[in-house]
């Protein structure tokens, strides 16, 4: 790699360890601030796919791949609501178990017994 630049081995290595951020990072860390903005205005609901649709509407220029990285990179997930496990099955279809038919027949006498008490 470093034959390709026309540099020496030290002085990439140099370079490398000084610290200084490539023009690459620069770019990421400035896509990473627009990410967050806007992962804070759809209060925590939007994943990398509605981000880079909003990205992309804004005119800026990433992948998708690219801002799923910076997500990841940048600790912010999609917090999803939980899941509601439904237990009943109610199509209409099934009968009725007896049980559930003779706490209804209970439960109308009690109220038709109600009703001719109050009268």
């Amino acid at each position: 790699m470093c034959a390709a630049f026309g540099v020496s081995r030290s002085r990439y290595y140099a370079w490398h360890q000084c610290g200084q951020t490539t023009q690459h990072e620069q770019a990421d860390e400035a896509l990473t601030a627009h990410i967050r903005q806007i992962f804070e205005d759809s209060h925590a609901t939007y994943g990398s796919p509605r981000i880079y649709a909003e990205l992309k509407a804004q005119g800026q220029v990433c992948s998708r791949h690219r801002v799923a990285r910076l997500i990841r990179q940048a600790g912010r997930g999609v917090s999803l609501p939980r899941r509601r496990l439904q237990t009943t099955q109610s199509d209409g279809q099934r009968p009725i178990t007896p049980t559930a038919v003779l706490r209804l027949n209970e439960l109308l006498l009690e109220k038709q017994r109600a009703i001719t008490s109050e009268r």
